[in-house]
């Protein structure tokens, strides 16, 4: 009997977490953002990854994109859950006038992972960013960004799915303050071998500005 409430428990969860990944995605309705990676781990632990996102004003593809960016890293994992990575991000902004803006964003990243049962798990991600922007068209600082993220291995149909919920707050030295925190929900769902197809929602709420409603894609490769 106690069996039985357990499973019943697991399989609520289960449909509870899949119906908020899934139907949240029909409520971004102000931004497209697509983000393709590929990743190369190695045997010794360190692992390559680039990575191209491109984000369009809204779903009206006649508005353009708005700010596109290649990102490359180097990850080394230390033991006991513990993993850091050297990156560097370069984006591309355009204005609402037609101008460009082009900012460089060296960055460190230093996570930790643990498993919290043989299916699903918890991380913690402190990434520092270096801002640096051409022509001075923005003071150049740092930010930091801490991300909180639970993640899972289930099915639907007896297809394997992989659900994610996520928090991350903005730390901005410009302020002083956290300045915008990112909601972040959907499904990583293998295709193929070694690729994965991302659909998620995301809210992202700039406490000086307004919030967005994002609807995100995306495929990642790994070997």
């Amino acid at each position: 009997m106690v069996n039985t409430w357990k499973n019943h428990f697991k399989l609520n969860k289960t449909i509870l977490l899949l119906f908020l990944c899934i139907s949240i995605s029909a409520f971004a309705d102000d931004q497209n953002w697509t983000k393709n990676s590929i990743s190369v781990k190695r045997l010794n632990g360190i692992s390559f990854r680039l990575a191209n996102e491109i984000k369009y004003r809204s779903w009206d593809w006649n508005d353009g994109v708005f700010t596109k960016n290649w990102a490359f890293g180097v990850g080394k994992k230390l033991g006991n859950g513990f993993s850091i990575s050297f990156n560097y991000k370069q984006e591309l902004t355009r204005s609402s006038t037609g101008n460009s803006a082009l900012e460089r964003r060296p960055n460190f990243d230093i996570s930790w992972k643990r498993g919290l049962s043989n299916r699903s798990a918890f991380d913690l991600r402190l990434r520092t960013e270096i801002r640096k922007y051409d022509n001075g068209r923005k003071p150049d600082h740092y930010r930091f960004r801490f991300r909180f993220r639970f993640t899972a291995h289930r099915s639907i149909l007896g297809h394997p799915v992989e659900p994610y919920l996520a928090i991350e707050p903005f730390y901005d030295t410009t302020s002083d303050s956290f300045s915008k925190y990112r909601f972040s929900t959907g499904l990583m769902v293998p295709i193929i071998r070694h690729t994965k197809l991302r659909l998620g929602y995301l809210m992202e709420d700039a406490r000086k500005g307004s919030t967005h409603h994002v609807f995100s894609t995306g495929i990642s490769l790994s070997f």
